[in-house]
């Protein structure tokens, strides 16, 4: 069900105009397992947002003047506020109050996850820049490149020449790659710009513009493609649009394209309102293969009435048997000769409860006798 706070995918919108939005948000549930990039490229290091003065420092040896300037060597590891640091050697100027790390960098904070050859931060105004950069933002699954990242201030980076995806490490299935890429943690959003959309090496759509939020929001877009080929299907590429129509409702449109089947349309709706919520799912393909129209329907609500009655309706059809098991990657119900549709209406009391229900089903393999068949429950 649809509830206010609820993510989407790594999306991006394919305009008709100079201008794209893109989404790169993932669910938290998908964060803790990787399920969309199996093993994270980087390791995220621990940061100490609590302690917001401070300077935490473990190095094998230390050099120069504490007044003035300290030189870290060896298993350099410094902590301050919410970034971590780890290099072969960190120089830190106390007058002005400046840092620069060299060799094996990783750094870590609130947002991302870098390594990088070089880096000079300066601690009074902010700023900072890494070279030849890895970076990795750990809540949406994404890894990329960047030539050089630029640390403006607490809340806005600028990404120059990057490229970024989804996909596991040295198996780019797609990519975005983008003269920059701005992210502002203030407003959770961010902007690339010259982006370049690739399935593996090929070029496919370029992109003027580009506009992300890097939070929690939904936004409409396009959810990250799926590729692949099946004996069946032949070459099989889907790009989901996503609509954020409100906050209580939404509808994801995802074309998919089938090399021995045609065009198939798939929707999603889903509504949530004080006393009612559910949603709505279509599907239908022109089949080439089999010269006919085929199709799928799926209505779910669940409902609060009047007198504390609840109302739960699943009605379910499809134009034939097999759809569902041609089609098991949409997450349709495949694993069954029957397609279940009910209404039921019941009310909880104190010491019991009342029911009224009405279930009938669709028969999909008609080599069942009569006999195995479910019956039809009425009132």
């Amino acid at each position: 069900m649809l509830t206010q706070t609820s993510t989407r995918p790594f999306q991006l919108l394919l305009l008709l105009i100079p201008g794209i939005i893109l989404q790169s948000q993932i669910a938290r549930a998908a964060a803790e397992d990787w399920s969309m990039c199996a093993v994270p490229s980087i390791t995220q290091l621990e940061t100490n947002p609590g302690n917001q003065n401070g300077i935490t420092v473990d190095a094998d040896r230390l050099f120069g003047q504490m007044d003035n300037a300290l030189t870290l060597e060896g298993n350099v590891d410094l902590t301050q506020r919410q970034q971590n640091i780890r290099a072969d050697r960190i120089q830190i100027l106390t007058s002005p109050n400046r840092l620069r790390a060299d060799g094996n960098i990783e750094f870590s904070d609130g947002l991302l996850s870098i390594r990088s050859q070089t880096l000079a931060l300066n601690n009074f105004q902010q700023t900072g820049a890494f070279e030849q950069t890895e970076f990795q933002l750990f809540d949406h699954h994404l890894r990329g490149l960047a030539e050089r990242i630029e640390q403006l201030d607490s809340n806005h980076r600028r990404l120059h020449n990057v490229m970024f995806t989804t996909c596991d490490p040295d198996d780019d299935a797609w990519s975005l790659s983008a003269g920059s890429l701005e992210l502002n943690q203030k407003t959770r959003q961010g902007t690339a710009r010259d982006a370049v959309f690739r399935i593996r090496s090929v070029p496919v759509f370029y992109f003027p513009w580009l506009m992300f939020p890097i939070g929690d929001e939904r936004m409409s877009g396009v959810l990250a493609p799926t590729i692949g080929s099946s004996n069946t299907h032949g070459t099989e590429l889907a790009l989901p649009l996503y609509w954020n129509i409100a906050p209580n409702s939404d509808m994801t449109i995802t074309p998919a394209w089938y090399s021995k089947r045609s065009l198939q349309l798939n929707t999603e709706n889903r509504y949530l309102f004080a006393n009612h919520a559910g949603d709505l799912r279509l599907s239908t393909l022109d089949d080439t293969l089999y010269a006919d129209k085929r199709w799928y329907r799926n209505w779910r609500h669940q409902a609060k009435l009047p007198a504390a009655i609840r109302a739960t309706i699943n009605l379910q059809r499809t134009s034939d048997g097999d759809f569902l098991k041609e089609f098991d990657n949409l997450g349709y119900p495949n694993d069954s000769d029957f397609l279940p549709s009910s209404i039921l209406f019941d009310r909880h009391f104190d010491n019991w409860n009342t029911a009224l229900l009405i279930q009938e089903h669709q028969i999909l393999n008609s080599a069942k006798p009569i006999s195995s068949r479910p019956y039809e429950l009425k009132p």
